[in-house]
């Protein structure tokens, strides 16, 4: 009997999958000229994130793109059209296997159909939420940053990304 204790206990650790049932994606970016915020939300998170044991890792999240609003529809229509989102509708997120703390963690980010290992990103790990947030160059993901009559967005956007569990 010990040693089906110990079989299940070393080699059948269950994994628990937590799926993104009530996610939400958001960006901040700044204007060129001044210091203007340009803020983006709307963005329903679809995917999961798995634990086994003290780990956490292997989840894959997707936003689709035309649920991001910032307001104003033409800036909404210039964004998707510089997010390539015709070609691309959606945004994704791999978050690759780590310890199971909030702090740093490291994912691939695909966007415009280019896929960058991500740096710098944090994660806030709760019993039943996860916020994974961090900055990107959006000539990284060959986006040309949208501009209009003069007004543009600066090449580093914030990306946020709220699950509850």
């Amino acid at each position: 009997m010990f040693t089906k204790i110990l079989f299940w206990l070393f080699f059948v650790t269950p994994t628990l999958a937590f799926a993104a049932a009530h996610g939400d994606a958001s960006f901040k970016a700044k204007a060129v000229l001044g210091s203007v915020s340009i803020n983006g939300d709307g963005g329903k998170v679809v995917g999961d994130l798995k634990r086994s044991g003290g780990m956490i890792g292997g989840g894959r999240f997707s936003v689709k793109l035309s649920d991001l609003k910032t307001g104003i529809d033409l800036r909404d229509e210039h964004m998707l059209k510089a997010l390539g989102a015709d070609k691309f509708p959606s945004a994704h997120f791999t978050l690759f296997e780590q310890p199971a703390n909030s702090g740093p963690c490291l994912g691939e980010l695909t966007l415009n159909g280019v896929t960058k290992r991500v740096e710098g990103w944090v994660m806030d790990l709760s019993e039943d939420s996860a916020v994974i947030k961090g900055k990107v160059k959006l000539s990284d993901f060959k986006i040309e940053a949208p501009t209009y009559k003069g007004a543009g967005v600066a090449e580093e956007v914030e990306i946020v990304v709220k699950m509850k569990l």
